[in-house]
């Protein structure tokens, strides 16, 4: 008698033992899923319930752009238009970081760009070309405002912008010393000619304000391409030309040529959204 309450006493605790057990592996495996079978939120949210959906409200992103303009000098007298300033053609690139959320954006980063100044003396041949220019280090920042929102996504549509950009300018001074004869036919008189230039870096900084207009449109699930036009206006003065003009017949003449970054641009930007805010709402 006491052997069989031994043994029963032993299968009962088994029993119990097995029982619990399976209780455990049953709850780890409620409770613990492999990573192939997890769903994302948003996707287990539209299952459970369908009423419900998530909107992206608010994303970070980084981009690069590529944009092609010009620079336009400011001449102060013309020394009979023996010499003159002309808008420089240029290429740039920058690259940024920003932030976008309810139709407003805010963005900043480093540029690729110099300010240039051009001095040109069409009456000689081959004509003469100056050509001069800061250094391509600058940054810069920019705030946004959608005008026309064109798709769901967070930074689709017709944007306006405004900004302001810093650029370092390296400092130098150089002097080009001209000298030539003219020639007047009503009065058969040469005249000898001398021009002074000397052009030299105004200040180490100086800065620009712009405004443009962008379209953006997404190209991909993380992708946003940007196409922009902008308009600068430069603040303060970065480079400048003196110009003074001397004849062997005793005229005198001054001129000056100025460039601050004064100008436009066309280009185009690729965007990639790393990081997105979600707001839940009903359908």
């Amino acid at each position: 008698m006491p052997l069989c309450r031994s043994t029963f006493s032993t299968l009962l605790l088994f029993l119990v033992y097995f029982a619990t057990q399976a209780q455990t592996r049953q709850a780890d495996t409620a409770y613990y899923v492999t990573p192939e079978y997890r769903l994302p939120w948003v996707k287990t949210l539209s299952l459970v319930s369908p009423n419900w959906e998530a909107q992206s409200m608010a994303h970070w992103y980084v981009g690069l752009s590529g944009f092609a303009g010009n620079d336009q000098s400011r001449q102060t007298g013309n020394l009979n238009s023996l010499v003159t300033a002309v808008p420089v053609w240029k290429t740039g690139w920058d690259v940024l970081v920003g932030y976008v959320s309810r139709g407003w954006a805010g963005e900043g980063g480093y540029v690729r760009s110099p300010t240039n100044l051009k001095l040109t003396v069409p009456n000689n041949y081959p004509t003469l070309d100056f050509s001069y220019q800061t250094s391509q280090h600058a940054i810069f920042g920019r705030l946004k405002r959608r005008l026309i929102r064109t798709n769901r996504a967070v930074g689709a549509g017709i944007w306006v912008s405004g900004g302001a950009r810093l650029t370092s300018n390296t400092s130098f001074r150089e002097t080009v010393l001209l000298r030539g004869i003219t020639y007047a036919r009503q009065r058969q008189v040469v005249d000898t000619i001398q021009i002074n230039i000397a052009t030299q870096t105004v200040r180490p900084v100086s800065g620009q304000v712009e405004l443009g207009i962008d379209y953006a449109a997404p190209i991909g699930k993380r992708l946003m391409l940007d196409v922009f036009v902008r308009r600068y206006w430069g603040i303060g003065q970065a480079l400048e030309s003196t110009m003074v003009y001397q004849s062997s017949r005793g005229n005198s003449q001054t001129a000056a040529v100025t460039a601050n970054g004064e100008g436009w641009s066309l280009g185009f930007g690729l965007y990639y959204r790393y990081a997105t805010r979600h707001q839940l709402t009903q359908r």
